[in-house]
């Protein structure tokens, strides 16, 4: 890659990366003591594209720390807008981001177990997908994020399943023009049947529209 083309891609996903807003969820504490955190940084390879990695720490309890890429994401495609939270079941941390893969931003997810898995596809609406904020309930990993479409900004919310992520709820837009709201008991007045965390029957599954 010739550096005048480098310079030039790095400074595209530079502009793209601060029009996002700042996150603040980009690090988290277990309960073991062990923090986690992710970074979004600029990924160049001579020869190929610019893109974008997001890069892992985690820090032990007892000192040392271990750095890492999440797997997939050190190529040319774009990602941004990173969310980290702890499965209070398992203790271990997963990421939600905005990826864009072409047809515009849409949401993934990657856990860790040992090693971060793959990055897998968990939202996709018309549009961009991004500024995901996730939380976990009882049963549930929660949802919401602000899409862009057509020149007009709307805000999303869906439920998944925390084992498996088969989605149970949504998607299903936000009543609301302020920051992502994300009720974590689907008390939306608006809501059609929302996921309880209490335990009870199991969910039927709802198709991504």
């Amino acid at each position: 890659m010739k550096p005048a083309r480098s310079l030039a891609a790095l400074t595209g996903i530079v502009a793209l990366l601060a029009a996002a807003p700042a996150r603040t969820e980009t690090q988290r504490l277990t309960g073991a003591g062990t923090v986690y955190r992710v970074d979004v940084d600029s990924w160049i390879q001579t020869g190929r594209p610019a893109g974008t990695v997001l890069r892992l720490t985690r820090q032990k309890p007892r000192g040392g720390k271990e750095l890492s890429n999440l797997p997939g994401t050190d190529d040319v495609t774009i990602d941004r807008d990173p969310a980290l939270e702890i499965d209070p079941t398992s203790g271990k941390p997963v990421v939600v981001w905005a990826r864009g893969d072409g047809a515009g931003f849409n949401l993934y997810i990657s856990r860790f177990d040992g090693s971060w898995s793959a990055p897998r596809l968990l939202v996709k609406l018309e549009g961009d997908d991004l500024e995901p904020q996730v939380r976990f309930g009882e049963r549930y990993l929660h949802v919401s994020w602000r899409q862009s479409y057509a020149g007009q900004i709307t805000y999303w919310r869906s439920s998944f399943q925390a084992a498996t992520l088969e989605q149970v709820f949504g998607p299903e837009r936000v009543p609301t023009n302020d920051a992502l709201s994300l009720p974590t008991d689907g008390a939306s007045p608006d809501a059609t049947e929302a996921p309880a965390d209490a335990p009870g029957p199991d969910d039927e599954p709802v198709s991504i529209v």
